[in-house]
Order: structure tokens, then C-alpha cells, then sequence
């Protein structure tokens, strides 16, 4: 992800790398059942975290013992492992969305395995631990009242069609996004669920997006819109100079008129992160890392 464009939000940045990944996610099995015994939670061993000399777009991707990235920034770490958008993230130094990074992380012996049988945001949260390590990176967590987008269902009812299994599995279907494909004025999913495209929205949108649905299933979605001029974030901003149609509707019309679905500006509490700078030296400790 270059720094001088508009940011790609959390859903849309790993979809990519997780789908890419090959080992199967085993549906209900997780590092803290009771079928995993004395399987204990796995942790990273070796961390590598170097800035990156590559300027094009963040590339990430799970492997079988972790995962690699290359051009990460920490404003982008910070919301991936938190599960939180742009304006839930307070205090972050300067060169957060400047400096990316090229990281490698991976775990050890059995460990692997137990990597394995984790689900995407499970995985996702391990991310804390780089920030944590390499970035020596406290936070503390605040409520704060924000304008967010609140999706409900519009009148006459939801439009969305009942999704079929992804191709990688029911388990991914169910536990993770499906498979989506997000690309200017354009969101199109199999097998995904309402949080996973609450996501995406979050990002177009530029701001975060409250599931109030109430729906619990997996769906099939198709979305087009018209980029529109005015809309904070991600690639519809951009869609009539990309080549979506720009005679076509709004991303607010379309979710009404496609979905069935309803976006609607209020004010809410909201989770946010606050990042703590205790002292001089662990500021020092941050701005270290870009003058490897």
C-alpha cells in the first residue's frame, strides 16, 4: 500500500493473504479447545521487522509458520491487529503511515500445527506481538463518541442471497471473509459474512461502518456503484477515473437498492485505541526502527 494514496481498509488488505493460504483451517479446532488438549496458544519465535526499500503497495501473506509482509506500515499493524479503522487509532507518531516495513514472523516445532488449526482473526491477532517486540508499542483502550455509518435493513427487507461454501472449505466460510473480490465501484463475494463486508464498507466509505443487521449467515453479495467524488476512502473514490460507470449509483443508493440494506450517519460509542507514549526513550525506541 503506498503512502500517498487513499488507505486500503483491514478487510480488504488480508483477503489475499489468506486465501493464498494452503493448510486447511479445521472448523470448530482452535489452540484453546478442549480437543487440542495441552496445545498451548502459538507465539512467534523469530520476528524480522525492516524498513522497506520497496515504495509500490503492501503485499502480505500467510505462510504455513507465519507470515510475511513487505512495505507494512504501523498505522496499518496497529489497525490489522486491533480490528479497528483510520479514526479509532489516536496518538500514533508521525511516520506511522510513512514508513513501511518489510516483516517476517514464524513460529517453531509444534507450534505449526497449532498455527494451522487457528482461524483468520485469531491469526490476525497475532500481530500484537510484533508490535509489541519490535516496535516496544504500549496501548491502552478508550471510549469515545464517533460519527460512524450504522447498516441496517432497509424497508421491504434484505436482497441478499443465501452464499455458497468457498471453494477452500466450509470452515473458511463460516469463520472467515469467503472470497471477495474488491475493486473500483465494485465489491463482489462468495460464502462471506456481514462483519467481513462491514469491513470493506468501512474502508470505501473512510469511515467505520456498525453492523445492525442482526443477520447471521453467509452470503453471496454483488455491489456496484459509481465512484463518488465526496466518499472518504478505499478505491470508490476513485471509481469514475478507474473506470467504474459513472452514470451508476451511489455506494449509499446501490446498497439500498442491490442489498436491501441501509446506511444511516450517527453518533456512537466506539472502541478506540490510544497509544501510550511513556517516556522519551520508548518514543525513541519507536522512531529507532525507521533509521535501521
Amino acid at each position: 500500500m503506498d503512502s500517498t494514496s487513499n488507505r486500503m481498509d483491514r478487510a480488504r488488505l488480508l483477503l489475499a493473504g489468506w486465501m493464498a493460504f494452503s493448510v486447511p483451517v479445521l472448523l470448530g479446532q482452535g489452540p484453546n479447545d478442549s480437543n487440542a488438549g495441552a496445545e498451548k496458544t502459538p507465539v512467534f519465535d523469530v520476528i524480522s521487522v525492516k524498513p522497506s526499500k520497496d515504495d509500490g503497495r503492501l503485499r502480505l501473506r500467510f505462510t504455513k509458520d507465519g507470515f510475511v509482509a513487505t512495505n507494512l506500515d504501523l498505522h496499518d499493524l496497529i489497525g490489522e491487529s486491533y480490528l479497528v479503522d483510520d479514526n479509532q487509532i489516536l496518538g500514533e507518531p508521525a511516520w506511522a503511515k510513512k514508513q513501511g516495513f518489510d516483516v517476517e514472523a514464524k513460529v517453531v516445532g509444534t507450534d505449526v500445527a497449532a498455527l494451522g488449526k487457528m482461524s483468520f482473526d485469531e491469526r490476525r491477532a497475532m500481530f500484537k506481538q510484533v508490535l509489541t517486540e519490535r516496535f516496544k508499542l504500549a496501548i491502552h483502550h478508550e471510549t469515545r463518541e464517533l460519527p460512524v455509518y450504522a447498516m441496517t435493513i432497509a424497508k421491504g427487507g434484505t436482497k441478499l442471497k443465501q452464499g455458497t461454501t468457498s471453494p477452500d472449505g466450509p470452515a473458511i466460510s463460516k469463520r472467515g471473509p469467503g472470497m471477495i473480490k474488491v475493486g473500483p465501484g465494485l465489491v463482489s463475494a462468495v460464502g462471506t459474512t456481514i462483519p467481513y463486508f462491514v469491513g470493506v464498507l468501512s474502508g470505501e466509505l473512510g469511515r467505520t461502518v456498525v453492523d445492525r443487521t442482526g443477520l447471521t449467515g453467509v452470503y453471496d453479495i454483488s455491489l456496484t456503484w459509481a465512484g463518488d467524488a465526496g466518499q472518504g476512502g478505499g478505491l470508490g473514490t476513485a471509481g469514475a477515473a478507474s473506470g467504474s460507470d459513472a452514470s451508476g449509483p451511489s455506494l449509499f443508493t446501490a446498497i439500498q437498492e442491490q442489498l436491501g440494506l441501509k446506511l444511516e450517519s450517527v453518533k456512537t460509542a466506539v472502541d478506540v485505541i490510544v497509544i501510550d507514549h511513556r517516556s522519551e526513550e520508548h518514543t525513541s525506541e519507536l522512531q529507532s526502527l525507521t533509521n535501521l
